[in-house]
């Protein structure tokens, strides 16, 4: 099924523009430089029709600066969808169980292509009962039996529609620069919007080599949350990097402390749950066996921050 989120045909604003489109290259390289050619010139046009849309039907509190970007909301970019003929197709969902030192969860993904004019994107987008809006009240982590499963289903499918609006607009990792210079270029006050910091840190540590461990942890740990993942175990045990969700608003440190919680914990011999730790607190084969996971996620970790897939 083909879902789309357009509410309306919009109609052919520039008849030379929807022709292009339908031009038939046949490898051809004159035909291709024409192309190359018109769309050169319409790409500062587009630009700034963008660049209206997002200010005429976006909030300041769709945005989070994280860093050194502007990061726009999945309810933001299905508003701004509106405006552009974006559809999917080949829409595909699963659930996963997933296991932590918490316990035991579950996510639902959301896989398809986005769909603008004559570029097709693939994306993904998935939602947890660890993401904190719907899974953290009252200070601890809901069971999972405690949160409705439509909820995070639906959650799923609305970061998927976002992660493909953003991809096919250009609108993943926008530079703050860009972002304040758009809004303050209208007279609006980009500084309503949401901030999650992401600074550097350090937990203390003992001296030797448990210190120089623990040190190195606690940098893995921020740089995860500093890039805008935390983690997530699956039902064999692996662990993998997954993006922050956009309502996630603890800043870098809390969320690299639960990083490291989440790392250290394990199942011990008598099959219950050994609760993790942060960095400071671990020593020795505990200490060691927990820097090693967090290794293996640095080296699987994407060069760029915003590299995952629908991200």
């Amino acid at each position: 099924m083909v879902n789309e989120l357009r509410d309306y045909e919009p109609e052919p604003v520039d008849n030379e523009t929807t022709a292009l489109i339908n031009v038939k290259q046949d490898g051809d390289p004159e035909q291709l430089l024409i192309v190359l050619e018109k769309r050169a010139k319409l790409a500062g046009r587009m630009r700034q029709a963008i660049e209206h849309v997002l200010v005429s039907q976006t909030y300041a509190q769709d945005w989070t600066e994280q860093g050194k970007h502007a990061c726009l909301s999945s309810a933001g970019a299905e508003r701004i969808a509106r405006s552009f003929p974006i559809s999917f197709s080949g829409v595909t969902w699963n659930k996963e169980e997933i296991s932590d030192a918490i316990g035991s969860g579950y996510r639902y993904v959301y896989s398809g292509d986005a769909i603008l004019n004559d570029r097709t994107v693939h994306v993904q987008g998935s939602y947890s009962t660890r993401d904190k809006f719907l899974g953290f009240a009252h200070e601890e982590w809901k069971a999972p039996e405690d949160i409705n499963e439509g909820n995070i289903r639906n959650a799923a499918y609305h970061v998927f529609c976002g992660n493909g609006i953003k991809a096919l607009l250009g609108l993943r990792g926008m530079p703050i620069e860009e972002y304040r210079r758009i809004m303050q270029g209208t007279g609006r006050d980009p500084g309503k919007s949401s901030s999650v910091s992401r600074g550097k840190g350090t937990e203390g540590g003992t001296s030797g080599d448990d210190g120089k461990h623990q040190q190195e942890l606690t940098e893995l740990c921020m740089g995860f949350a500093s890039d805008g993942y935390s983690v997530e175990q699956d039902a064999t045990g692996n662990w993998s990097l997954c993006p922050l969700s956009d309502s996630d608003s603890r800043d870098s440190i809390e969320v690299a402390k639960q990083i490291c919680i989440q790392l250290s914990g394990f199942k011990g011999k008598d099959g219950k749950v050994v609760p993790g730790k942060l960095s400071k607190s671990l020593t020795g084969k505990w200490l060691c066996a927990t820097l090693a996971k967090a290794r293996k996620l640095k080296e699987s970790q994407p060069s760029d921050p915003e590299g995952f897939p629908g991200e």
